[in-house]
Order: structure tokens, then sequence, then C-alpha cells
């Protein structure tokens, strides 16, 4: 095993995209609420910096338009600052509420709690599971037909009825919108 100098290895490290992506990006976090003063900086929030272009979260679609009417006078202050060049700056509300997820492992367990918290999940009885083993696959369309509507028969036999469309309901979307999903996106 040969030892290498502590600069060699940082600079190994500096050379590798992903950390110098991080370290960039970084360094747009530390100087944007100066540059973009302390109203604008509570409005947004600087995602990714990639091939170039700063991804900026912005909290609403009216502040998007007046950064867009500001972006070349943010890019310049950022490139007057920083020892790289930005070439371009999206502002978007879908930035905004998105968390930093860097790894596979880190986005499954988020979509796992995304959907272990979702109104329209069943409770984990039995009826949320799809039965594997316990019959023959069907072989036929009406066959699979036929089974896929007894196992939702099965799942919605004990569900509460939305006050609305008197259909099955999980409880989860009758406690979030006193009705079912359906309902509650046609009164959207």
């Amino acid at each position: 095993m040969t030892f290498q100098s502590l600069q060699r290895v940082l600079g190994d490290l500096d050379q590798q995209s992903s950390w110098r992506s991080h370290r960039q990006i970084q360094q747009v976090l530390t100087v944007w609420p100066e540059l973009v003063g302390p109203a604008v900086a509570a409005q947004t929030r600087p995602w990714a910096l990639q091939a170039g272009v700063l991804q900026v979260g912005v909290s609403s679609s009216p502040w998007v338009q007046t950064l867009m009417f500001e972006r070349l006078h943010i890019l310049e202050k950022l490139n007057a600052r920083l020892p790289y060049r930005i070439t371009d700056i999206r502002f978007s509300t879908t930035w905004w509420h998105r968390r930093s997820l860097h790894s596979s492992a880190e986005l499954q367990t988020e979509s796992a709690r995304v959907w272990r918290e979702h109104p329209s999940r069943l409770d984990g009885t039995a009826g949320d599971r799809p039965h594997h083993g316990a019959a023959a696959q069907p072989t036929d369309p009406e066959s699979a037909f036929r089974a896929w509507a007894n196992q939702m028969r099965s799942r919605t036999a004990q569900m509460p009825l939305c006050p609305r469309c008197q259909c099955p309901t999980p409880q989860g979307e009758l406690e979030r919108w006193s009705c079912c999903g359906l309902c509650a996106v046609k009164q959207w």
C-alpha cells in the first residue's frame, strides 16, 4: 500500500464531477442571500448546478415571473463573485418543495415514506397486499378480470363510503378531504 499526500488525495477528489458540483452549489448558497437580498432569498432556494445552469426553487409563480426579468442581472452578479461561470439560471416552483436526495437508497426511502403517508393507502391489512401463490394465475383475460374484480371487492368491502358518490373510500382520504380522492379533485 502506497501513501499519497493529502494534497494529492484532495486534488483527486476535487476532480470528481459529483464532488465539484456539490462544492459549486455550496459556493452559490454562500453568496446567494447577499447577491439577491433578504426578501428574494426568503422566497428562493438554489437547488442544483448542472452543466453551468443554476436551478433555483421559487416559492410561487409570481416570484418566478419576477425573477425571470431579473435573471440576467442575477447571473452577472453571480459570475462576478464565483470562481467558475454560470451560463444560465432556471427558476421553478417544482424545486421549491423538493428535498436534496443524493443516493438511490435515499430516493427509495423517500418514495416509501410518501406512499406510507399517502391518504389513499390502505391500513396494511391483507387486502392491501397482493396474494402470491394463493391461487393459480389466470390464463385468459376473462378469468384475470374476474380474479382482479374479486380482489377489489374484498379490499373495499370494509371501507367507509364517500359521502358524495357513495363509493368505498380509504379512511385516509376521508380524513384529509372529507370525501374520496376523485370527488376531491372534482371540487377543485
